[in-house]
């Protein structure tokens, strides 16, 4: 949903995946070298994580078998709330944004099998393989 409402993908690399577990991400304009961090706000996401629906999914209910009567009042909510009520956006500020490089470099990984670009394969123990078959989080 953030790729299509804001041009921002992963593949052109103005979004990027750091795993800090946050609900939060910084919005990168290209073209004017800006940047903009939006993130959940805290109050709205602690009143979320005490709603019924998430008592239930942390009981392991999936989404699609919680009742609407249950989920439909939360997405009303979200539909009606104000943006700063929703998130908090930061001061948007310059930075030196440089784009990175596409590659079609690839290798087998020979652990896996799976094929795997280059800037994703290490070597260990003298073998070319994928983040994950090399023990390494990144």
């Amino acid at each position: 949903g953030v790729q299509i409402a804001t041009g921002c993908t992963f593949g052109k690399g103005n979004i990027e995946r750091l795993n800090y577990s946050k609900n939060a991400i910084t919005l990168i304009d290209t073209k004017g070298n800006r940047a903009v961090r939006v993130s959940l706000n805290p109050e709205f996401q602690k009143q979320a994580m005490g709603s019924q629906f998430a008592t239930l999914r942390r009981q392991g209910v999936e989404p699609k078998d919680i009742p609407a009567e249950i989920i439909d009042p939360l997405i009303e909510r979200i539909w009606s709330a104000a943006t700063e009520e929703l998130f908090i956006v930061g001061e948007v500020h310059q930075i030196d944004w440089k784009p990175k490089k596409g590659t079609f470099e690839w290798a087998t990984c020979q652990k896996c099998g799976e094929v795997t670009f280059a800037h994703g394969l290490r070597t260990v123990q003298s073998k070319t393989v994928c983040i994950p078959c090399s023990g390494y989080s990144q």
